[in-house]
């Protein structure tokens, strides 16, 4: 199995992980990608800056997976987020979800971007090209976050 998440500051080959998540039985792979947004709130943004702190990160990461696996007839399941600086553009977010039938493979990709968001810690620092610096996420929200994950799970 491929299931597993991975927390990384490089840009991760996406070909290789796909190839071995097709089984003989598989018949949907559903990948999900987000992108560092070009425009936030009317401004065009410039970078995007993500933070985690990366044990809790991970642990949150890994309940989602777990969450998904146990949902949904899935084959595997790969999550991919990366921190650092980003241009808008860059990738940021991989969901990948193999499973024998479309529709779970489907679902199963909705729910884990519907829980991901709220329930794993990262900060999130916005830059525009009109100079302003903001936190989409600060430090106390992503705390509060991961008590709220692990008391759900």
């Amino acid at each position: 199995m491929n299931n597993r998440v991975i927390l990384s500051e490089e840009d991760i080959d996406l070909r290789e992980l796909r190839e071995n998540m097709i089984y003989d039985d598989t018949d949907s792979l559903v990948t999900f990608t987000e992108q560092a947004q070009n425009e936030r709130k009317g401004a065009e943004v410039i970078s995007v800056e993500i933070e985690a702190y990366k044990s809790i990160t991970r642990n949150s990461m890994q309940k989602v997976k777990d969450l998904i696996q146990k949902r949904f007839d899935i084959n595997n399941i790969v999550i991919i987020q990366r921190v650092g600086k980003f241009e808008p553009g860059e990738n940021i977010r991989e969901f990948l979800i193999s499973a024998p039938e479309k529709g779970e493979a489907l679902e199963a990709s909705a729910m884990a971007l519907d829980i991901f968001e709220p329930h794993v810690p990262l900060k999130k620092k916005v830059a525009t090209l009109d100079g302003r610096k903001y936190w989409v996420k600060r430090a106390d929200e992503v705390m509060n976050m991961y008590g709220q994950l692990a008391s759900e799970i």
